[in-house]
């Protein structure tokens, strides 16, 4: 047993996003023969919103995977200073719905047509938010950026219906376009990222680390620690954090990661050995501390 767990949090997290950081970089394609070279073989979707929508899916996957790591090493940065207690869930969070979102892309249950979908679904979704950005601006300059996302929704509503996809409008502020179904949100996602098999764990997860960053003060209170000593009259608490609790409350952040990697591996034919010994040096750690079994994370392909 470590006598400064939080520094095995911390380096667990800095060994794991250092080696997938490290795959990422060595890699720009996809192997021949894997999935994602399948799916974009002469580009069957191409179109109006681009002539490699396919070849796309991978792109945003590597993102999310970038960002996902990023966030990691972040945390791990944080834990190690000892001196925050809410950002550590802040950072955290945006780990898991990052990786999340590449799990759901790179889900091996779905064929070609679908990922599409769900990717063409992130991009309408960037083309409404920017146009929700530049909204409140009254100048040229957002008008014609509004103009042209307009334009470029317009495009894929065409290249949408030409491929058989039902496509829905931009409605509101808070709807943005979509084909056929819309996007799940992040809640959801994190709840199939973090383990399918039994739905309302990622839930969990993702509103608990949603309330501290999102500064709820059901959230924020239970980091208040009463102070010995002190009547009730006058009581003073303090705020803080055991190792235990952020290794058991953070865990959603690690599993959906670990979970990324067994997806991107598949999909893209990588050789994902480098990043298997850290990542489970990474969940063994987390699960240690935290008192929970060891997670069951997808193993890379």
């Amino acid at each position: 047993m470590s006598s400064d767990p939080f520094a095995d949090l911390a380096d667990s997290l800095a060994g794991f996003a250092s080696a997938f950081r490290e795959v990422l970089k060595g890699n720009q394609w996809p192997a021949p023969g894997s999935p994602a070279a399948a799916e974009a073989e002469g580009e069957p979707f191409a179109g109006e919103w681009g002539a490699f929508p396919s070849r796309d899916v991978l792109a945003t996957v590597l993102l999310a995977s970038a960002s996902s790591a990023d966030h990691l090493a972040a945390a791990g940065s944080v834990l190690r200073g000892r001196n925050a207690v809410f950002a550590p869930y802040t950072v955290t969070r945006a780990a898991a719905e990052a990786g999340a979102m590449a799990v759901y892309l790179t889900d091996p249950a779905i064929d070609g047509r679908e990922r599409v979908r769900r990717n063409v679904n992130y991009r309408l979704d960037a083309f409404c938010e920017q146009i929700r950005l530049v909204g409140g601006f009254q100048d040229g300059d957002a008008a014609r950026m509004a103009d042209r996302n307009r334009g470029r929704l317009g495009d894929f509503e065409r290249a949408a219906q030409r491929h058989g996809f039902r496509f829905r409008r931009m409605d509101g502020p808070r709807q943005s376009a979509y084909l056929d179904r819309r996007l799940p949100s992040a809640m959801e996602l994190v709840d199939l990222a973090v383990d399918r098999n039994v739905p309302g764990v990622g839930v969990a997860y993702q509103r608990h680390l949603s309330s501290v960053a999102h500064a709820k003060l059901h959230g924020l209170t239970r980091f208040l620690t009463p102070l010995a000593g002190t009547p009730p009259e006058a009581a003073r608490t303090s705020i803080n954090a055991s190792a235990a609790t952020i290794a058991l409350e953070l865990l959603a952040g690690p599993v959906c990661a670990a979970n990324l990697v067994g997806g991107l591996g598949w999909f893209t034919g990588w050789d994902m050995a480098p990043v298997t010994s850290p990542m489970i040096v990474m969940l063994e750690t987390w699960g240690r501390i935290g008192g929970v079994p060891y997670p069951a994370a997808s193993k890379p392909a």
